[in-house]
């Protein structure tokens, strides 16, 4: 039975193996598994190093390229960049490029319905107080209307609104706002009132400090005439530090007259109903003998 006690022979040596040689295998294999997760690890915090350097070097270089904030002015005023057409019926053809009304009240169920403003020339009133508003060419601007002259809507009530988008990083500055209105005005900035005005008025910094906002804003005017002519005009002037000069949103483009002009209606011509048509009896035609 001595062949029990024979020793086996270790699959990876030729040499006999002596009774302890199975633990030094054993130690040899899990060296080469602890071996196996330091390589894995090593390689993982290799990755993770190179990641982490290639997000420091991207950010890096975004914020290089990224658009710092510098000073900047937005200037709006009205018909100072008219759109022209012989197809608009308007006293010289054009429309304001960013003034948009609305005949309805924008409070009301029905909402509002926003179309083009129009160019109406020059106002007795241009030189009143808070004087005239000027082009940057030094020319007077013309008035404007949400009609297309301002012998029309008298008596009538409309709503006005300019639109335009300040950029995200927006570090206001100063903002001088002139409103001019025949008759009356009643000025609303982001939702926020600075009431109402007859003629013309002038905001400077200290009324309108904080009224504008990064993103959408929005200029709404309550334009109220009572007779005579009827027009407005309007200046926006704002100053502040940012990325880019601001976005002005323009007006839709006039397909037709507005709808409170004259017309047509086929409902005012006269009906005449069958039962007032004249009826002749054939008892009543005349007869030859």
């Amino acid at each position: 039975h001595s062949s029990i006690f024979k020793p086996k022979i270790n699959s990876v040596s030729s040499q006999p193996s002596t009774p302890h040689q199975p633990l030094y295998a054993l130690a040899e294999i899990h060296n080469f598994g602890l071996y196996k997760k330091q390589i894995v690890c090593l390689q993982f915090k290799m990755i993770v190093k190179l990641a982490t350097a290639s997000v420091f070097v991207f950010l890096f270089h975004f914020a290089r390229a990224a658009p710092q904030p510098q000073p900047q002015t937005l200037e709006i005023i009205g018909t100072e960049r008219p759109r022209c057409s012989n197809t608009i019926v308007g006293e010289d053809d054009c429309i304001d490029v960013y003034a948009e009304v609305s005949h309805v009240d924008p409070s009301s169920d029905s909402g509002p319905v926003w179309g083009p403003t129009y160019s109406v020339g020059a106002h007795p009133w241009q030189d009143q107080d808070p004087g005239p508003i000027k082009k940057r060419n030094g020319d007077d601007a013309n008035w404007v209307n949400g009609y297309p002259s301002d012998e029309l809507g008298l008596d009538t009530t409309q709503w006005l609104r300019i639109r335009f988008i300040l950029p995200d990083d927006y570090d206001e500055t100063a903002t001088d706002i002139i409103m001019r209105a025949d008759n009356k005005g009643i000025l609303t900035v982001n939702g926020h009132s600075l009431g109402t005005f007859s003629g013309g008025k002038r905001w400077t910094e200290g009324e309108t400090a904080g009224l504008l906002q990064p993103g959408l804003n929005v200029i709404l005017m309550t334009l109220i005439d009572t007779g005579g002519k009827v027009a407005f005009q309007y200046r926006i002037l704002a100053t502040f530090d940012g990325s880019d000069g601001g976005t002005l949103i323009e007006a839709a483009s006039p397909t037709q007259a507005p709808s409170a002009l004259p017309t047509f209606l086929p409902s005012s011509l006269p009906t005449l109903s069958p039962s007032a048509l004249p009826t002749v009896s054939p008892s009543s035609l005349p007869t030859s003998s």
